[in-house]
């Protein structure tokens, strides 16, 4: 009778304990293939063939990744943002096609992050009014950062060493801020068809290989002149080719204001 009576409390206590976890809102770990809806805090690293390996959706959903690293095995994309003001922070994403794809509504934040060895970019930029801050993209084998929306703001990043471009900007609006951009295979900030982005008080070094046509800063050739840029007070050093460039056929409809440059210069207006 009493081993019958230790078996009933024991069980008792186990079911009481259970009963108490979910009254009290524990929290589960995160796990590949999860689609984040409310705050959660990574406590493991992932390595994840999911695609996406995570999935956060705002405005309830954010991570914390509390300096862990979800790594992709096969997946395609390490961590897609949906809905509208999600929020991730303080970790590593690695070995992705696409490191963090910015995607739904926007108005999304990222904040100290560090992101490698992406196939495509580090970090894509597809939907609007997102913010990029503190954050590191570094040795990608696409470009570190492509930003494709609009009304983004990408500032006090860090990207070294990344085997295309540095950053992409092909969508309108786009605030790039106080960035260090150093070593890029291809350029260091590229415009593309866009019009009406800042690109401001950035260091922009070493970009480039030679003979490539490559630059520090490149507004590029397009179909659509582009107009309204304005590159202004950035320091641009010691690229291979050139540390500024305006390919538009119509180069005077964008402005390059105090920007301090030590190699060649190519553009009537720069």
């Amino acid at each position: 009778m009493k081993n019958r009576d230790r078996g009933v409390v024991g069980n008792f206590f186990v079911a009481a304990g259970i009963l108490y976890a979910a009254s009290s809102g524990f929290a589960y770990a995160v796990d590949c293939g999860d689609t984040i809806t409310t705050p959660e805090t990574l406590d493991q690293d992932l390595v994840c063939a999911t695609e996406p390996a995570l999935t956060i959706v705002g405005p309830a959903g954010s991570l914390d990744m509390a300096d862990f690293t979800v790594r992709c095995d096969g997946a395609a994309i390490g961590i897609q943002i949906e809905g509208v003001g999600a929020f991730l922070s303080n970790g590593v994403v690695t070995f992705c096609d696409i490191g963090i794809s910015v995607d739904g509504t926007g108005a999304h934040n990222i904040q100290e992050i560090r992101v490698d060895g992406a196939d495509v970019a580090g970090i894509s930029i597809n939907s609007s009014f997102n913010s990029i801050n503190q954050s590191g993209i570094f040795k990608n084998f696409g470009s570190g950062i492509i930003i494709s929306g609009d009304s983004n703001n990408v500032t006090a990043c860090t990207l070294l060493d990344n085997l295309q471009n540095g950053i992409e900007l092909n969508g309108d609006r786009n605030l790039i801020v106080a960035n260090e951009i150093m070593r890029s295979e291809f350029n260091g900030i590229v415009i593309g068809d866009a019009d009406g982005n800042t690109v401001a008080q950035n260091t922009v070094a070493m970009n480039g290989i030679g003979g490539a046509n490559t630059a520090g800063i490149l507004i590029q050739q397009k179909v659509n002149e582009q107009s309204g840029n304005v590159v202004v007070s950035n320091d641009v050093f010691s690229n291979i080719d050139f540390d500024l460039q305006d390919n538009n056929s119509a180069p005077c409809l964008n402005s390059w204001v105090g920007n301090s440059s030590t190699a060649t210069t190519d553009g009537d207006c720069i």
